[in-house]
């Protein structure tokens, strides 16, 4: 165990509590707090990625991101966040999508092709993100009819290869 979970174990109950404080902005911080726990935590976060508030829901997102493939089980709501009307909700997913593995590189792509700018920017984040085990399923992506995933890909494709990952910026 590490020092961090070490200290932050005991005040799990109280995080636990905060995640239905009547703020948003404490059970957003509560989120963004959770992921110290580990992946015990999952379940936790997996009731904030559907809590009122969009942002609490990014912010649970973000902290599903940092537990990478030990949350695996937050895979579904991930994607149900993909529809959210937030593009920071959707923005937050398609993040944490990318460190789930390569089950989710269809998932990724398909935000490629999302209104909304800043959703588009972390798909393209999270294809350099879902690493050499998603080579292959990224492969393919080079054959699809829009160009710009295909850049995308490519671009992803060349940076899985250099092994250069790029770390984005919390929201």
């Amino acid at each position: 165990m590490t020092g961090v979970q070490t200290c932050a174990l005991p005040i799990s109950p109280l995080l636990r509590e905060a995640l239905e404080d009547d703020h948003w902005l404490v059970r957003c911080e509560a989120a963004r707090s959770l992921a110290a726990l580990g992946p015990q935590i999952v379940p936790d976060l997996q009731r904030a990625l559907q809590d009122p508030d969009a942002r609490v829901r990014a912010a649970a997102a973000w902290s599903v991101r940092q537990l990478g493939t030990d949350a695996k089980a937050a895979i579904p709501d991930l994607r149900t966040l993909l529809s959210h009307h937030d593009w920071l909700v959707r923005s937050a997913a398609v993040y944490a999508l990318g460190k789930m593995g390569p089950e989710t590189v269809p998932d990724v792509l398909a935000a490629i092709d999302d209104e909304d700018w800043g959703v588009r920017s972390a798909a393209n984040a999270a294809l350099r993100d879902l690493g050499p085990e998603a080579e292959s399923a990224l492969a393919e992506a080079l054959q699809h009819e829009n160009e710009e995933v295909r850049a995308t890909v490519s671009t992803a494709l060349k940076r899985i290869r250099e092994n250069k990952p790029r770390e984005p910026v919390p929201p």
